[in-house]
């Protein structure tokens, strides 16, 4: 039996911008707050892996959904800046909200965010397959 996986929510959302705000407040460039213009844009990207056609999931499992949040998150740049940083931690915290560790070193996950953000979007599935076969490295299920 498989486990439901939590779609993350605007609320969840605006959670994790507070804490990098928080983290990064001392930085040149801080993580913006989420103006109206933006959140339409970011609940797109938040609801983009649960996409359906036919009533199929699009992207299925979790890894899948992950690694399209990732990239969709990326591509689409929801917000005026602080995109890389904040497709990283919601990255991270929709695998902390479904029970899965992603144990990737800061280096390696701003080599993977950098990648995205350069690729072409006409090769968007071959990206998806490079993130999910990150995440099947560095993602595993907490007991």
């Amino acid at each position: 039996m498989s486990r439901k996986i939590e779609k993350l929510t605007p609320e969840a959302f605006n959670i994790i911008l507070i804490y990098t705000q928080k983290v990064h407040e001392t930085q040149k460039e801080p993580i913006p707050v989420m103006y109206p213009n933006n959140k339409a844009a970011v609940e797109q990207c938040l609801d983009a892996p649960f996409s359906t056609f036919d009533g199929i999931f699009l992207y299925k499992g979790f890894k899948q959904k992950a690694a399209y949040l990732f990239y969709n998150f990326l591509k689409s740049h929801p917000l005026a800046n602080g995109n890389k940083r904040m497709g990283c931690m919601t990255l991270a915290f929709f695998c902390m909200v479904n029970s899965y560790e992603l144990s990737i070193s800061d280096k390696d996950f701003e080599k993977l965010a950098l990648r995205v953000v350069k690729s072409d979007p006409a090769k968007y599935e071959s990206e998806l397959k490079y993130i999910y076969n990150l995440l099947n490295r560095y993602c595993r299920r907490e007991a």
